[in-house]
């Protein structure tokens, strides 16, 4: 016991020493905790004051900016006044719509081959008939001459086989000729003459073939598209596209409408076409209204007839629609029978 007394007095001291480190730092930490609470006190209190401040106005609603005026669809149809000197004054805006031609031909071969010649180009006017292409017309003229052979051949059989069956009739009704052997002879004359109605049959056939291989124009217009060239191999079917021609001095217009407009148009009323790409403004005449209702957009296509003589209007042309301020006179005239009814 004396001997182990010593040793544990520096462990005592050594375990003294750390309890009193402890002690410092966990004083240390306190204080500092204590720092940090004063200064959130000082941040957040004035804050709370403004807020308490401001607590007494209403919350804004809304973005503070007014709320467009959407017009509705009778407003829209609705004629504005007319300016002072301008007659009939501005109209007011519809719809859009697009030019069509009235006539359109995508023309291709009536027989399949290799194109040999196109004698028209792309912005060439042709009249009604007009040659424009032609496919290789070997073999058909090949054919034609084929035809033509057989037919003469079957028309010397016939006549040799008519004479022999005049012959063979004479002998027959004179009684030196027994009926078996005439009734042969008349039987190959008989065959003679299907043979030539035959070759005769083939013989239109082959021109018709031959003439397959040149197209004609079937309408008076421009070449508006030049699909092919010469050399290319085309099919009749499927129908291979070489030209387009196009009727450009007819023209239709075609818009949809909201169906509002259907109290006020009708066939031989009037809309004002407005075409912004080259600053024209005509008046077209209304040709006929769709029957149906498109029951997605609630519009109706109202097809008016438009007069291109000068050609200054082209085919998929975007025109604005607006409406005419004269009324109808299918419309007036239904609206003054109704006054009268009443």
């Amino acid at each position: 016991m004396g001997a182990s007394a010593p040793k544990l007095l520096p462990r005592l001291s050594r375990t003294a020493a750390v309890r009193s480190l402890h002690a410092r730092s966990s004083r240390s930490m306190n204080l500092r905790t204590c720092l940090g609470v004063l200064l959130m006190g000082a941040f957040v209190l004035p804050g709370c004051r403004e807020s308490e401040a401001k607590a007494g106005l209403p919350p804004p609603t809304g973005s503070g900016v007014p709320a467009p005026e959407v017009p509705s669809v009778s407003e829209l149809l609705q004629e504005p006044a007319s300016a002072p000197g301008a007659p009939g004054g501005p109209a007011a805006m519809a719809g859009t719509g697009t030019l069509y031609p009235v006539a359109r031909a995508d023309l291709g071969p009536n027989a399949s081959g290799v194109l040999r010649q196109i004698l028209v180009d792309q912005g060439d006017r042709v009249k009604k008939g007009q040659v424009l292409f032609r496919l290789d017309s070997v073999q058909a003229e090949l054919a034609v001459q084929q035809a033509k052979a057989a037919l003469e051949s079957a028309r010397v059989n016939l006549k040799a086989l008519e004479l022999e069956y005049r012959r063979s009739k004479e002998l027959h009704e004179k009684g030196s000729l027994p009926v078996a052997v005439f009734e042969q002879v008349e039987a190959r004359y008989d065959v003679a003459k299907t043979s030539l109605l035959q070759a005769e049959t083939g013989l239109q056939v082959a021109q018709k073939a031959l003439a397959d291989t040149v197209v004609r124009s079937p309408i008076d217009g421009v070449v508006t598209d030049k699909l092919k060239n010469v050399g290319e191999a085309v099919t009749m079917m499927p129908p291979t596209v070489v030209l387009v021609v196009q009727d450009t001095r007819r023209l239709e217009l075609r818009v949809r409408l909201p169906e509002g407009v259907l109290g006020t148009l009708a066939p031989g009323g009037s809309l004002r076409a407005v075409f912004p790409a080259i600053g024209v403004e005509r008046v077209v005449p209304i040709l006929r209204i769709n029957p149906a209702v498109d029951v997605i957009t609630r519009t109706v296509e109202i097809v008016c007839n438009v007069d291109n003589t000068d050609e200054r209007l082209r085919p998929g042309m975007l025109a604005e629609v607006k409406l005419d301020a004269a009324p109808p006179a299918a419309a007036s005239g239904a609206a003054g029978q109704k006054g009268k009814a009443l």
